[in-house]
């Protein structure tokens, strides 16, 4: 008798554990949930239920069902406006992914065969990370003024007068040099993610590489 009660007491500890464990998983992912949803899913849904009404201002007309977005794809401007908005936000995402990816991957190699200064250049490349979307925008509109910009005035002080241009005024640049600022503000984390990869591999493997 007693060698068939040991493993149902083990078994019922283990299952006890297990929940005990979900529990307080699942309290240290409610704060997470709580701001998830009063801060993002709330204000998904609601203006989703304002597309659906019409509107004079700000002030909330009758039930206008699809209208909304009938007239959204086939009038104009907004039939011709729509597209380059979706194509743009494509571009931006499969343009800022690969430069993430790419120069990311390589810097992470290059800091994880670097012995000293390796704290310092990662400290660097993660800090554009951690600074508000709103002040990198803003530091950059600035640096690319056409005016009194410092990346124009360094062309043309290297004698590349042709290059220096409205960058954010051009409609060919406009959409690259977004890209190219977005990926340089999160290119940090990427380098931080291989970099720990980087790290998790045995000495071995690199010296049976090598």
């Amino acid at each position: 008798m007693s060698a068939i009660a040991v493993p149902k007491v083990r078994r019922k500890r283990v299952t006890t554990g297990v929940t005990l464990s979900r529990r307080a998983g699942m309290v240290f992912v409610l704060p997470a949930l709580v701001l998830f949803a009063v801060f993002i899913a709330y204000p998904l849904f609601t203006a989703l239920s304002y597309s659906f009404f019409s509107w004079t201002g700000i002030v909330r007309g009758d039930f206008a069902g699809v209208d909304n977005y009938v007239t959204l794809f086939t009038k104009l401007p907004y039939s011709t406006d729509i597209p380059n908005a979706f194509v743009h936000n494509l571009m931006l995402f499969f343009g800022a992914m690969v430069f993430q990816n790419t120069v990311g991957l390589g810097l992470a190699v290059l800091l994880h065969r670097m012995g000293r200064l390796k704290r310092f250049f990662q400290t660097m490349y993660t800090l554009p990370y951690l600074v508000s979307p709103l002040v990198i925008g803003y530091l950059w509109s600035l640096m690319l003024s056409p005016l009194f910009g410092p990346v124009n005035a360094v062309l043309r002080a290297v004698g590349l007068e042709e290059f220096a241009q409205p960058w954010l005024g051009n409609p060919q640049t406009a959409i690259w040099v977004v890209v190219f600022v977005t990926a340089w503000q999160w290119i940090g984390f990427p380098v931080l993610l291989y970099g720990a990869a980087l790290g998790g591999i045995p000495q071995e493997l690199d010296e049976a590489a090598s």
